[in-house]
């Protein structure tokens, strides 16, 4: 499921509207037009393209049941990595400044993420660049 569909059902299960949702593979293929095998990436793929980490997505989280009224701790982190994996490498694919506490800075050759939901490691991007990535596994 993309990010539209996800918007999607956000909105007709919650009524929830989301809005400027943007697709992270779709980014990295209009960055990187002439790197052909970036359109056939999903978010785990792409991680590891650009950081160089895997983001383990087990098969007992992802295929658990995420209609349910309260979500587990193991589902709420694996939601909150995507999310963040998936802001970093937009804002690295759109070129987007980092915030910081608050204010807009440029994006660093360094992260000072304030935001720590788990252990950070970094790793490159690019040759010039390093971004905060979670460092996945889940422990359950």
């Amino acid at each position: 499921m993309g990010i539209k569909e996800d918007a999607e059902k956000l909105f007709k299960d919650c009524g929830l509207r989301v809005s400027r949702a943007m697709d992270v593979g779709k980014m990295a293929v209009k960055k990187y037009s002439n790197w052909k095998e970036l359109k056939c990436m999903g978010l785990n793929k792409l991680a590891l393209t650009f950081t160089g980490k895997l983001m383990k997505k087990p098969k007992e989280i992802t295929l658990s049941c995420w209609d349910a009224e309260e979500l587990s701790y193991a589902q709420v982190e694996y939601a909150c990595i995507d999310a963040f994996v998936s802001s970093q490498l937009g804002m690295h694919f759109k070129g987007v400044f980092e915030s910081v506490h608050g204010v807009h800075q440029p994006v660093r050759t360094t992260s000072t993420c304030p935001l720590t939901p788990t252990r950070f490691v970094t790793y490159p991007l690019t040759p010039t660049r390093i971004v905060p990535v979670i460092y996945y596994p889940i422990v359950i």
